[in-house]
């Protein structure tokens, strides 16, 4: 794979072009904005700028590196926000058998199994379930992808997919393999990186390091057409937005914060679908 070495001055530049844009249009003022950017090509330009190489990783090696830190509401906003929602979804689903897909840590499955629910957890990254094995004893956790989950025909009543179909090649398949396991009236309820974030070049890195895990761009249409592929119906759908909290505790949005905010506040950051099996 081809490297591309990048400067912290390139971020912050696409940052600051962003925050240029959405307040393009007459109505704000954007000559701060200009001078910033030609400060930060000045500092792009200089020679002695650390350059960070940034490396795909598959799946399992990504997540292995991630394992211990992924749980951490701090520093991961993606979570941040979009687990009160999807919990929040699914508090009133009544105690059955769950499976909790793309498991990873355990952090759905232990909300399940507070409320009564027979937990199946299944996840590739072996580090993952050895971290949901300890949080979430009450649980059951199995290897399997996406693509092939270890379990029969219509044998779940629920299914929670979360943060995980943005890494699968092909969308569809893994979406029919959801609707698989559940029962004729059963409910799914998948969150994902939101598209939108996607495009801006949001990807699942590696906690203070250059490695990442590609996060693929899916847009509504493309959730929609595996949906009716896979008979589910859509109940609701649900798209968390960067907020003002989201964005100064994040650190690499401190040198320019109120671009960061001009920039970010309000573009979706996580897309949330709640469905039923037909």
């Amino acid at each position: 794979m081809d490297e591309h070495p990048v400067t912290t001055a390139d971020f912050l530049i696409g940052l600051q072009g962003l925050a240029v844009l959405r307040r393009w249009g007459g109505r704000w003022d954007v000559t701060s904005r200009r001078d910033e950017v030609g400060e930060l090509l000045a500092v792009a330009r200089d020679p002695d700028q650390r350059q960070i190489v940034f490396e795909e990783r598959d799946v399992v090696t990504g997540y292995s590196t991630i394992a211990a830190t992924y749980d951490d509401n701090a520093t991961n906003m993606v979570i941040h926000a979009e687990q009160p929602i999807v919990q929040g979804l699914l508090a009133g689903q009544p105690a059955g058998r769950a499976l909790d897909a793309a498991c990873g840590t355990g952090r759905h499955a232990a909300f399940l199994v507070e409320r009564g629910h027979e937990v199946i957890g299944v996840d590739q990254t072996p580090a993952m379930l050895d971290r949901a094995r300890a949080t979430v004893p009450a649980a059951r956790f199995e290897t399997g992808t996406l693509e092939a989950l270890p379990l029969e025909d219509a044998t779940v009543d629920l299914v929670v997919c979360a943060l995980a179909l943005t890494h699968v090649e092909q969308l569809t398949p893994a979406v029919v393999e959801l609707a698989r396991v559940v029962k004729p009236g059963g409910r799914v309820v998948v969150s994902d990186v939101h598209p939108v974030s996607c495009l801006l070049g949001l990807q699942t890195f590696e906690t203070g390091g250059g490695q990442f895990v590609r996060n693929r761009v899916r847009t509504h249409s493309q959730y929609l057409a595996a949906f009716r592929a896979a008979g589910l119906e859509v109940r609701d759908c649900v798209e968390p937005a960067w907020t003002d909290d989201l964005i100064v505790t994040q650190p690499w949005t401190r040198p320019i914060e109120s671009a960061a905010r001009d920039a970010l506040q309000g573009l979706p950051l996580v897309l949330i679908w709640d469905l039923a099996r037909t």
